[in-house]
């Protein structure tokens, strides 16, 4: 058994107690004192460690997993060793896994079951498109914050021990009753066994167990790999009939006769339970979640009815893009400066100079805040809302009431992606601890090279260790170390060009930067390559999809036709598809997390949104 190290320091982390204990690790929970925050630290077991293929394969699959980026994926802040002992530090949750509540409540109510399915699907949906499978999707791994947002862990564990020693010694990869029957019969796997894995996840929240139980783990495979899936009906005869042919064919024993996707199964399974689209998508960030302690070993997770968006076709792609359809226009009627989707795509935020306008976009409602801003930023979980302006303002999302003030002026401001940072701009580049509202530091040289008439824009990488600035005199970008507040590079766009926009890709280290006479540099710090692309015109705002292949542009233009956006393809560099406002410049352009949805608006107040629409 693997020693306690509550009370030891790991490498900067001071570990505090144990939360969790499986198979492969031990997570506790720790402080990292240079963040002033609270993580969960994977310790692999010694055990585990003396296998150097396995160790080299699972720091290299926990660095990979490290650059995926959404809001239902548990984010990997660091990976390393010390004294021997190796681990993974993620973000701190402080509610249960979705086991800890199936143990306390067994079945779901069917509507809460399929929310917490599709934010789940969510996720795999996004990983299956970075290439990844995770292997294991089972309750446990599934984690529901203190806010309600479910979030999925343990991405690479199981790929790390594929193939090693720990195979070849009796030592069982993934959890049996979860498994796929290709697993189950040590054949080869792909996106599709996350398919089947998931199904069994349903399966148990509506049903309160899992389909095949056996009392040893080798008569358990064996069911899993061939016998018959037990008829729901008979367990939850209340359910409609169409959700036992779904789960049929999400727990097909063939790959080839399971649904394509996790979406597809998602979407089966919302219609078999007789859902509205909006009851069926809703994020339990919107139906804001309470923990409810009822005594220190059990907890009940209480949704309210807050809605989500209808989800209008599939997520924004290079091979549908003709099918884009602008769904919803709003008329602000006043000047227009920034827009933002909410991590959770529930709602568009809007800044006017003196007023801050969000539109749930399942209508219904509509918040106005009466306030001076020239820029928002979401935290990751969209239960925060930060305006630049005179002072720095941060807005509960829920009451919509201030919570939060920095006082000082703010040209431009940033979430870090694990929402522990809050990074502002003005003469200088300075990061605060979001929670305390403390200052932590200022990042190094950027009064001096940028500061001469401020920062325009403000980026954080995807793993949240780089966050990048551009300066408008003179023109360059600084990018620092979110860590040190050090320098880590300096970028001068060519020709003097002028700096304008920046963003960072969601996907590893690409830098996309506007500059003077409507060229686009694309930067890929990992390699220190660069290329320019020229859209045309002036570009005012850049927004990627969640893969990081499709980047927008708001470009304004002095012609007839007015602004544009344009959709770029960056593996090929091809424009797509140019949308138009319709004789009206364009100021900003952002994509919704899920990639579905495209919005942009116009200085003079137009803000129009567009999605996949058809086949």
């Amino acid at each position: 058994m693997m020693e306690d190290l509550s009370g030891r320091q790991l490498g900067q982390y001071q570990i505090l107690e144990e939360i969790g204990r499986g198979g492969m690790a031990v997570v506790y929970k720790a402080h990292q004192p240079t963040l002033e925050r609270y993580v969960a630290i994977k310790v692999l077991p010694q055990q585990f460690t003396f296998d150097r293929e396995f160790v080299e394969r699972f720091l290299r699959e926990a660095r990979a997993a490290a650059k995926l980026n959404h809001p239902n994926i548990v984010t990997i802040h660091d990976v390393g060793q010390a004294g021997g002992t190796y681990y993974i530090v993620m973000e701190y949750l402080k509610g249960p896994s979705l086991a800890d509540l199936l143990r306390q409540q067994r079945a779901l109510p069917p509507q809460q079951a399929a929310q917490v399915v599709a934010q789940v699907a969510l996720a795999l949906d996004y990983a299956h498109g970075q290439g990844f499978v995770h292997r294991d999707v089972k309750p446990s791994n599934i984690l529901l914050s203190a806010g309600g947002v479910a979030k999925l862990t343990d991405f690479g564990i199981v790929k790390s021990a594929e193939g090693t020693r720990l195979t070849q010694t009796g030592t069982l990869l993934g959890t049996p009753e979860y498994m796929s029957p290709e697993q189950a019969k040590g054949l080869g796997v792909d996106h599709r066994t996350d398919i089947y894995s998931l199904g069994v996840v349903a399966y148990e929240t509506l049903t309160g167990r899992v389909p095949f139980q056996a009392e040893s783990t080798l008569a358990l495979l064996h069911k899993v790999a061939y016998d018959p899936l037990p008829p729901i009906r008979h367990t939850r005869p209340d359910l409609p009939a169409g959700v036992e042919e779904v789960l049929a064919k999400a727990l097909a024993k063939e790959p080839d006769e399971r649904y394509g996707t996790v979406s597809a199964f998602v979407d089966a399974l919302g219609r078999a339970l007789e859902l509205t689209v909006e009851d069926r998508f809703q994020s339990a960030t919107e139906m804001q979640a309470t923990l409810v302690s009822l005594d220190t070993a059990s907890v009940i997770w209480v949704p309210s009815t807050r809605k989500q968006l209808p989800i209008h076709g599939d997520r924004i792609r290079r091979d549908n893009v003709a099918n884009l359809r602008l769904i919803k226009q709003w008329e602000c009627l006043k000047r227009i400066l920034h827009l933002v989707f909410s991590p959770d795509a529930l709602a568009l935020a809007i800044c006017c100079p003196d007023e801050i306008i969000v539109h749930c976009l399942a209508g219904g409602c509509e918040h106005s805040i009466q306030t001076n801003a020239n820029s928002l930023a979401y935290s990751p979980d969209a239960r925060l809302l930060a305006s630049g302006g005179d002072v720095c303002r941060i807005w509960d999302t829920d009451k919509w009431n201030q919570v939060r003030k920095i006082r000082q002026a703010v040209q431009y401001l940033a979430f870090s992606p694990d929402g522990e940072l809050l990074a502002t701009a003005s003469k200088t580049v300075q990061l605060w601890n979001a929670k305390s509202g403390r200052r932590t530091r200022e990042c190094l040289h950027s009064k001096r090279y940028i500061g001469q008439r401020g920062v325009g824009h403000l980026s954080f990488s995807a793993d949240g260790r780089l966050l990048a600035g551009s300066g408008e005199i003179p023109d360059l970008i600084q990018v620092w170390d979110t860590s040190s507040g050090r320098e880590a590079y300096r970028l001068v766009p060519v020709h003097e060009a002028g700096v304008g926009y920046l963003r960072f890709s969601p996907v590893g280290q690409i830098l996309a930067v506007t500059v003077m006479f409507g060229r686009l540099v694309i930067w890929d710090l990992s390699t220190g390559k660069w290329w320019f692309l020229h859209p045309g015109d002036s570009l005012f705002s850049l927004g990627f999809d969640p893969t990081g292949d499709l980047l927008a542009t708001a470009r304004s233009s002095s012609e007839d036709t007015g602004g544009t956006v344009e959709l770029i393809d960056l593996t090929t560099s091809e424009t797509l598809i140019q949308l138009s406002m319709e004789r009206k410049d364009c100021i900003a352009v952002d994509f919704s997390s899920d990639g579905r949805f495209l919005a942009a608006a116009s200085w003079g107040g137009t803000v129009r949104l567009w999605g996949i629409v058809g086949d």
